[in-house]
Protein backbone atom coordinates (compact mmCIF):
# COMPACT_ATOMS: atom_id res chain seq x y z
CA UNK A 1 0.00 0.00 0.00
CA UNK A 2 1.36 3.39 -1.02
CA UNK A 3 1.49 5.92 1.81
CA UNK A 4 0.90 9.54 0.86
CA UNK A 5 0.61 12.99 2.38
CA UNK A 6 -2.43 15.25 2.06
CA UNK A 7 -3.75 18.77 2.50
CA UNK A 8 -7.47 19.09 3.20
CA UNK A 9 -9.50 22.21 2.40
CA UNK A 10 -13.11 22.63 3.49
CA UNK A 11 -15.64 23.82 6.00
CA UNK A 12 -18.07 21.01 6.82
CA UNK A 13 -17.91 17.88 8.95
CA UNK A 14 -17.22 15.70 5.91
CA UNK A 15 -13.69 17.12 6.00
CA UNK A 16 -13.22 15.69 9.49
CA UNK A 17 -14.44 12.29 8.33
CA UNK A 18 -11.98 12.37 5.42
CA UNK A 19 -9.12 13.38 7.70
CA UNK A 20 -9.90 10.65 10.21
CA UNK A 21 -10.09 8.11 7.37
CA UNK A 22 -6.66 9.14 6.10
CA UNK A 23 -5.07 9.08 9.55
CA UNK A 24 -6.58 5.68 10.35
CA UNK A 25 -4.98 4.29 7.19
CA UNK A 26 -1.57 5.64 8.08
CA UNK A 27 -1.43 8.65 5.78
CA UNK A 28 0.02 12.01 6.77
CA UNK A 29 -1.95 15.27 6.83
CA UNK A 30 0.32 18.25 6.29
CA UNK A 31 -2.38 20.92 6.75
CA UNK A 32 -6.08 21.48 7.30
CA UNK A 33 -7.26 24.68 5.59
CA UNK A 34 -10.61 25.95 6.87
CA UNK A 35 -12.66 28.92 7.97
CA UNK A 36 -14.83 26.77 10.24
CA UNK A 37 -13.91 27.33 13.93
CA UNK A 38 -15.18 23.91 14.99
CA UNK A 39 -13.02 22.15 12.42
CA UNK A 40 -10.09 24.36 13.38
CA UNK A 41 -10.45 23.39 17.04
CA UNK A 42 -10.80 19.70 16.20
CA UNK A 43 -7.74 19.70 13.94
CA UNK A 44 -5.61 21.54 16.46
CA UNK A 45 -6.74 19.10 19.14
CA UNK A 46 -5.69 16.26 16.87
CA UNK A 47 -2.23 17.79 16.51
CA UNK A 48 -2.69 18.87 12.90
CA UNK A 49 -1.41 22.10 11.35
CA UNK A 50 -4.29 24.48 10.62
CA UNK A 51 -4.43 27.38 8.17
CA UNK A 52 -7.07 30.09 7.81
CA UNK A 53 -8.69 29.67 4.41
CA UNK A 54 -9.31 33.42 4.12
CA UNK A 55 -5.75 34.45 4.98
CA UNK A 56 -2.90 34.82 2.49
CA UNK A 57 -0.95 31.65 1.86
CA UNK A 58 1.60 31.37 4.69
CA UNK A 59 5.27 31.74 3.86
CA UNK A 60 6.73 28.26 3.64
CA UNK A 61 3.31 26.60 3.53
CA UNK A 62 3.85 22.86 3.09
CA UNK A 63 3.01 20.93 -0.04
CA UNK A 64 1.68 17.37 -0.10
CA UNK A 65 1.20 14.49 -2.49
CA UNK A 66 -2.55 15.20 -2.80
CA UNK A 67 -4.85 18.09 -2.04
CA UNK A 68 -8.48 17.33 -1.19
CA UNK A 69 -11.26 19.93 -1.45
CA UNK A 70 -13.99 18.53 0.79
CA UNK A 71 -17.33 20.36 1.18
CA UNK A 72 -15.60 23.55 0.10
CA UNK A 73 -17.71 26.12 -1.76
CA UNK A 74 -14.87 28.48 -2.70
CA UNK A 75 -12.86 28.37 -5.92
CA UNK A 76 -9.31 27.51 -4.90
CA UNK A 77 -6.53 29.80 -6.04
CA UNK A 78 -3.86 28.35 -8.37
CA UNK A 79 -1.20 28.65 -5.66
CA UNK A 80 -3.36 26.55 -3.33
CA UNK A 81 -4.01 23.89 -5.97
CA UNK A 82 -0.30 23.75 -6.77
CA UNK A 83 0.37 22.45 -3.25
CA UNK A 84 -0.88 19.04 -4.36
CA UNK A 85 2.16 17.68 -6.14
CA UNK A 86 0.28 14.76 -7.72
CA UNK A 87 -2.99 16.62 -8.14
CA UNK A 88 -6.10 17.95 -6.45
CA UNK A 89 -9.40 16.13 -5.86
CA UNK A 90 -12.82 17.66 -5.12
CA UNK A 91 -16.03 16.37 -3.55
CA UNK A 92 -19.17 17.46 -5.39
CA UNK A 93 -22.63 16.93 -3.89
CA UNK A 94 -24.25 16.13 -7.22
CA UNK A 95 -24.01 13.68 -10.11
CA UNK A 96 -21.49 14.86 -12.68
CA UNK A 97 -21.70 15.87 -15.41
CA UNK A 98 -25.49 16.18 -15.16
CA UNK A 99 -25.65 18.64 -12.27
CA UNK A 100 -22.57 20.80 -11.73
CA UNK A 101 -22.14 23.97 -9.71
CA UNK A 102 -23.63 24.98 -6.35
CA UNK A 103 -26.60 23.78 -4.31
CA UNK A 104 -27.00 20.64 -6.38
CA UNK A 105 -29.34 18.84 -3.91
CA UNK A 106 -31.68 21.84 -3.88
CA UNK A 107 -31.96 22.05 -7.65
CA UNK A 108 -32.34 18.29 -7.99
CA UNK A 109 -35.48 18.37 -5.81
CA UNK A 110 -36.89 21.53 -7.38
CA UNK A 111 -36.27 20.02 -10.82
CA UNK A 112 -38.17 16.84 -9.86
CA UNK A 113 -35.17 14.65 -10.63
CA UNK A 114 -35.72 10.96 -9.92
CA UNK A 115 -32.10 10.32 -8.95
CA UNK A 116 -29.25 12.21 -7.36
CA UNK A 117 -25.66 11.39 -6.52
CA UNK A 118 -22.25 12.51 -5.33
CA UNK A 119 -18.95 12.64 -7.17
CA UNK A 120 -15.25 12.75 -6.32
CA UNK A 121 -13.36 14.19 -9.26
CA UNK A 122 -10.04 15.67 -10.26
CA UNK A 123 -9.78 19.47 -10.16
CA UNK A 124 -8.82 20.17 -13.76
CA UNK A 125 -10.13 22.45 -16.48
CA UNK A 126 -13.27 24.43 -15.61
CA UNK A 127 -15.40 24.15 -12.48
CA UNK A 128 -16.56 20.54 -11.89
CA UNK A 129 -15.10 19.42 -15.23
CA UNK A 130 -12.31 17.10 -14.07
CA UNK A 131 -12.21 13.34 -14.53
CA UNK A 132 -14.43 11.33 -12.19
CA UNK A 133 -12.74 9.03 -9.66
CA UNK A 134 -15.78 7.76 -7.75
CA UNK A 135 -19.51 8.33 -7.92
CA UNK A 136 -22.58 7.12 -6.01
CA UNK A 137 -26.07 7.44 -7.48
CA UNK A 138 -29.30 6.93 -5.52
CA UNK A 139 -33.03 7.54 -5.74
CA UNK A 140 -34.60 10.76 -4.49
CA UNK A 141 -37.46 10.00 -2.12
CA UNK A 142 -40.86 11.65 -2.45
CA UNK A 143 -40.44 13.29 0.96
CA UNK A 144 -36.80 14.34 0.60
CA UNK A 145 -36.00 17.93 1.54
CA UNK A 146 -32.80 19.90 1.08
CA UNK A 147 -31.89 18.85 4.62
CA UNK A 148 -32.43 15.13 4.16
CA UNK A 149 -30.90 14.98 0.69
CA UNK A 150 -27.81 16.84 1.91
CA UNK A 151 -27.51 14.33 4.75
CA UNK A 152 -27.73 11.45 2.29
CA UNK A 153 -25.06 13.11 0.14
CA UNK A 154 -22.82 13.30 3.21
CA UNK A 155 -23.28 9.58 3.84
CA UNK A 156 -22.54 8.64 0.22
CA UNK A 157 -19.59 11.01 0.17
CA UNK A 158 -18.11 9.35 3.23
CA UNK A 159 -18.61 5.89 1.72
CA UNK A 160 -17.11 6.77 -1.64
CA UNK A 161 -14.10 8.58 -0.16
CA UNK A 162 -12.79 5.15 0.80
CA UNK A 163 -12.82 4.27 -2.93
CA UNK A 164 -10.70 7.32 -3.72
CA UNK A 165 -8.20 6.53 -0.98
CA UNK A 166 -7.92 2.93 -2.19
CA UNK A 167 -7.12 4.16 -5.70
CA UNK A 168 -4.35 6.44 -4.45
CA UNK A 169 -2.94 3.65 -2.30
CA UNK A 170 -2.86 1.36 -5.32
CA UNK A 171 -2.23 1.99 -9.00
CA UNK A 172 -3.32 5.61 -8.81
CA UNK A 173 -6.45 7.53 -9.87
CA UNK A 174 -8.87 5.49 -11.96
CA UNK A 175 -10.12 8.28 -14.18
CA UNK A 176 -13.40 8.46 -16.08
CA UNK A 177 -13.60 11.40 -18.46
CA UNK A 178 -16.80 13.43 -18.26
CA UNK A 179 -18.99 14.02 -21.30
CA UNK A 180 -19.18 17.78 -20.86
CA UNK A 181 -21.84 18.07 -23.56
CA UNK A 182 -24.18 16.65 -20.89
CA UNK A 183 -23.22 19.16 -18.20
CA UNK A 184 -25.80 21.44 -16.60
CA UNK A 185 -24.05 24.10 -14.53
CA UNK A 186 -25.84 26.03 -11.78
CA UNK A 187 -24.10 29.23 -10.73
CA UNK A 188 -23.94 30.87 -7.33
CA UNK A 189 -26.46 33.55 -8.24
CA UNK A 190 -29.26 31.32 -9.53
CA UNK A 191 -32.47 31.68 -7.52
CA UNK A 192 -36.00 30.25 -7.79
CA UNK A 193 -38.35 32.19 -10.04
CA UNK A 194 -40.38 35.03 -8.54
CA UNK A 195 -38.35 35.00 -5.32
CA UNK A 196 -39.95 31.62 -4.50
CA UNK A 197 -43.48 33.02 -4.22
CA UNK A 198 -45.70 29.99 -4.79
CA UNK A 199 -47.74 29.88 -7.98
CA UNK A 200 -50.90 27.94 -7.16
CA UNK A 201 -51.80 27.52 -10.81
CA UNK A 202 -48.95 25.01 -10.98
CA UNK A 203 -49.43 21.33 -10.22
CA UNK A 204 -49.37 20.30 -6.58
CA UNK A 205 -46.29 18.14 -7.08
CA UNK A 206 -44.37 21.04 -8.60
CA UNK A 207 -45.27 23.35 -5.72
CA UNK A 208 -44.30 20.67 -3.22
CA UNK A 209 -40.96 20.14 -4.94
CA UNK A 210 -40.15 23.85 -4.65
CA UNK A 211 -41.00 23.92 -0.94
CA UNK A 212 -39.09 20.72 -0.17
CA UNK A 213 -36.10 21.86 -2.19
CA UNK A 214 -35.86 25.01 -0.08
CA UNK A 215 -36.49 23.28 3.25
CA UNK A 216 -33.15 23.26 5.09
CA UNK A 217 -34.68 22.24 8.40
CA UNK A 218 -33.63 25.31 10.34
CA UNK A 219 -30.10 25.42 8.94
CA UNK A 220 -28.82 28.29 6.81
CA UNK A 221 -30.79 28.65 3.58
CA UNK A 222 -28.51 30.09 0.87
CA UNK A 223 -31.24 30.71 -1.71
CA UNK A 224 -34.75 31.80 -0.66
CA UNK A 225 -37.68 30.93 1.56
CA UNK A 226 -40.85 29.80 -0.24
CA UNK A 227 -43.68 32.25 0.30
CA UNK A 228 -47.44 32.64 0.08
CA UNK A 229 -48.53 36.15 -0.85
CA UNK A 230 -51.87 37.34 0.51
CA UNK A 231 -53.55 40.70 -0.02
CA UNK A 232 -51.86 42.40 2.91
CA UNK A 233 -48.97 40.19 3.94
CA UNK A 234 -46.46 37.56 2.90
CA UNK A 235 -46.28 34.25 4.76
CA UNK A 236 -43.14 32.14 4.83
CA UNK A 237 -43.65 28.46 4.10
CA UNK A 238 -41.66 26.30 6.49
CA UNK A 239 -42.44 22.90 5.01
CA UNK A 240 -44.59 20.75 2.74
CA UNK A 241 -46.83 18.14 4.35
CA UNK A 242 -48.23 16.44 1.24
CA UNK A 243 -51.41 16.63 -0.80
CA UNK A 244 -55.07 15.85 -0.28
CA UNK A 245 -57.77 15.29 -2.89
CA UNK A 246 -59.85 18.41 -3.44
CA UNK A 247 -61.80 20.22 -6.10
CA UNK A 248 -61.22 23.94 -5.79
CA UNK A 249 -59.88 26.81 -7.90
CA UNK A 250 -56.11 27.23 -7.64
CA UNK A 251 -55.16 29.35 -4.65
CA UNK A 252 -58.34 28.70 -2.68
CA UNK A 253 -57.59 28.43 1.04
CA UNK A 254 -59.73 25.48 2.09
CA UNK A 255 -58.69 25.57 5.74
CA UNK A 256 -55.95 26.81 8.02
CA UNK A 257 -55.35 27.05 11.73
CA UNK A 258 -52.43 29.47 11.88
CA UNK A 259 -49.82 26.77 11.44
CA UNK A 260 -51.18 24.46 8.75
CA UNK A 261 -52.98 25.46 5.57
CA UNK A 262 -54.75 23.52 2.88
CA UNK A 263 -54.59 25.42 -0.42
CA UNK A 264 -55.90 24.41 -3.81
CA UNK A 265 -53.34 23.76 -6.54
CA UNK A 266 -53.58 23.58 -10.31
CA UNK A 267 -52.36 21.12 -12.88
CA UNK A 268 -54.10 18.66 -15.16
CA UNK A 269 -57.13 16.76 -13.94
CA UNK A 270 -58.44 19.55 -11.72
CA UNK A 271 -57.12 21.15 -8.58
CA UNK A 272 -55.33 19.28 -5.83
CA UNK A 273 -55.06 20.70 -2.33
CA UNK A 274 -51.71 21.33 -0.72
CA UNK A 275 -51.00 20.91 2.97
CA UNK A 276 -48.09 22.90 4.32
CA UNK A 277 -46.78 24.48 7.50
CA UNK A 278 -46.88 28.27 7.46
CA UNK A 279 -44.53 30.44 9.48
CA UNK A 280 -45.74 33.95 10.31
CA UNK A 281 -44.51 36.57 7.88
CA UNK A 282 -43.36 40.02 8.83
CA UNK A 283 -46.91 41.23 9.37
CA UNK A 284 -48.18 38.36 11.52
CA UNK A 285 -49.74 34.95 11.08
CA UNK A 286 -52.72 34.07 8.90
CA UNK A 287 -55.15 33.95 11.82
CA UNK A 288 -56.49 30.83 13.45
CA UNK A 289 -59.56 28.95 12.37
CA UNK A 290 -60.47 30.93 9.27
CA UNK A 291 -61.70 29.12 6.19
CA UNK A 292 -62.25 29.98 2.55
CA UNK A 293 -60.86 32.84 0.48
CA UNK A 294 -57.92 32.86 -1.91
CA UNK A 295 -54.17 33.03 -1.68
CA UNK A 296 -52.84 35.39 -4.32
CA UNK A 297 -50.87 33.79 -7.10
CA UNK A 298 -47.53 35.37 -7.87
CA UNK A 299 -48.81 37.22 -10.91
CA UNK A 300 -51.34 39.42 -9.19
CA UNK A 301 -53.91 37.93 -6.87
CA UNK A 302 -57.50 36.85 -7.00
CA UNK A 303 -61.00 37.26 -5.61
CA UNK A 304 -61.59 37.44 -1.89
CA UNK A 305 -58.39 37.40 0.14
CA UNK A 306 -57.83 35.24 3.23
Amino acid sequence: MTQFSAILVGNESLLRHAAETLLARGHRINAVVTRNPDLRDWAQGAGLAVEDQDAPLPVGAPAADWLFSVANLSILRPEMLARGRSGAINFHDGPLPKLAGLNAPVWAIIGAEARHGVTWHMIEGGVDEGDILSQRLFEIREDDTALTLNARCFARGAESFADVVAQLEGAGPQRLRQDLSQQNYVGRDKRPEAAAVLDFTAAAARIGALVRGLDHGGYWNPLAMPKVRLADRVLLVAGFEGTEPAVAPPGTVLSHDGALALIGGGGRGGAAALCRRLAPGRHGDPGAGRRGGRAADRSGGAGGQA
